[in-house]
Order: structure tokens, then C-alpha cells, then sequence
């Protein structure tokens, strides 16, 4: 088996546009097998929260990058092979982000099973609140990610936060995800569903994505209508003054 710890940033949360997926790969013994930051233009704008406070690009490093549909290919074969588990922390937010975007570009929906070491956490220290990945790795002793909210580097200390707990318990990875199965659920044809007794499923297709989609893009028809007008408007006054 391997294990995917994956991690991604959005350029505009109203949009859930993504501009980063980062990953981690290891074994079973959480021997790294490779850690990559995949990079996409987000074909939307920037939030300037977003901008000042979560990105570790320059946006225009991002926009020069193709859209997320060139890279589907690749985020299928690391996240739904039948030989791969996913991991992530507060892990609901990636799969809205993920699912959202396959409808957002017309791409089939992306399956797998997936664990929430979030909530992993959240158990193993008897608490109910949601910790912070920063507040879980400062728990549990661990070195801060030297890029904080860069998407790989929020993977590795997701993984570094789950590998502590599986060795305070003196556990196998695998071994321990086979407790840990109301942490964890499948997302299957953009529908989110936990093994936690009485949590509905998500269903992501009947999300508003969309019409704030449509409505961005009537925005922009009208802005550039306008623009067009305007321009025309100034071309006959001056023609008039000739």
C-alpha cells in the first residue's frame, strides 16, 4: 500500500479555485517516497486575503502554469489507485475543493477512500474542538513546516502528525487506520460519505458552484458589454467634434 497526504491551497475561496495540490507519498512505515507542489492557474481571481496572508507563490508564477484539467491525469493516478489510501488534514475542505473543480471543468469525479487526520487527532487527545494543523504539530512536539500553508509542506506535517500518534501507540499505519475507521469514508461520483453513524452524505453536484459560476461570468459579459459601449460612446463624440 502507499499513503497519500495531500494538502491544497485555493486562489479564491468563493470559487474554491485551485491553485496549488501538494502531496506526500510514504510507506507503511511513513518512509517518504516522494513530495511534489503541483502548481495550476486558477482561471479565477485572487482574494486579497489569500493573497496576503495564505499564498507562497507570486501569482503570476501561478497564472504562467496550465488550469487544472492538464493535470487531472496525474492527480487521478496518485489519488484513486486501488493500492493508494488519502490523508489530509480537516479533510472535508479538499474534497469540496477537489470535487467542486471536476464539476467546474466537466472531469469525472475523482474516487477514493480517505482518512481525516484532523479528526485522528481530535481522538487520540479526547477533544471535540477542530485543532489547527499548527496547533496539532505544536501538541505533539514536532518541527514547524518551514513554508507554512504551502500545500506539499502542509502534507508532510500531516503525515508527521499521524506518524507521532501511531508511535506513541506503538502502531503500524495500517494497523492503526483499521481502528480508525469512523475518521475516514469514501468520496464516490462527487459524493462525500463518512463512516460516522448519522453523518449524511455530501452531495457535491448539488452544490451553488455553478450558479456562482454563471453569475461571475454574466458580471463579466456586462463589465466588457460596457467597456464596449463606452468606447463607442467616446468614439462618436469625437468624431462629432471633427
Amino acid at each position: 500500500m502507499k499513503y497519500l497526504f495531500f494538502d491544497i491551497e485555493c486562489a479564491n475561496p468563493k470559487y474554491n479555485s485551485i491553485c496549488t495540490f501538494g502531496y506526500v507519498i510514504t510507506d507503511e512505515d511513513f518512509g517518504v517516497i516522494e513530495q511534489k507542489d503541483i502548481l495550476m492557474n486558477p482561471e479565477t481571481g485572487y482574494d486579497k486575503y489569500v493573497i496576503k496572508n495564505i499564498l507562497r507563490y507570486p501569482t503570476e508564477e501561478l497564472d504562467a502554469k496550465m488550469p487544472f484539467p492538464c493535470y487531472y491525469d496525474e492527480i487521478e493516478k496518485l489519488m484513486c489507485s486501488p493500492e493508494t489510501v488519502v490523508l489530509g488534514f480537516s479533510i472535508s475542505n479538499d474534497i469540496r475543493f477537489l470535487n467542486e473543480t471536476c464539476i467546474r471543468y466537466r472531469m469525472p469525479s475523482l474516487n477514493y477512500r480517505f482518512f481525516d487526520v484532523q479528526k485522528i487527532y481530535g481522538d487520540y487527545v479526547k477533544v471535540q474542538d477542530q485543532a489547527s494543523i499548527e496547533t496539532a504539530g505544536e501538541a505533539l512536539h514536532l518541527n514547524k513546516p518551514f513554508f507554512v500553508h504551502r500545500s506539499d509542506e502542509d502534507a508532510r506535517i500531516t503525515m508527521e502528525i499521524l506518524k507521532a500518534i501511531c508511535t506513541e501507540k506503538n502502531m503500524t499505519l495500517s494497523e492503526f487506520l483499521a481502528k480508525a475507521s469512523s475518521c475516514g469514508g469514501r468520496n464516490h461520483n462527487f459524493i462525500e460519505t463518512w463512516d460516522i453513524d448519522g453523518k449524511q452524505p455530501i452531495d457535491h453536484k448539488k452544490n451553488h458552484y455553478k450558479k456562482k459560476m454563471l453569475l461571475a461570468e454574466k458580471r463579466r459579459k456586462k463589465e466588457e458589454e460596457k467597456a464596449v459601449q463606452q468606447t463607442s460612446s467616446s468614439e462618436r463624440l469625437t468624431a462629432s467634434a471633427t
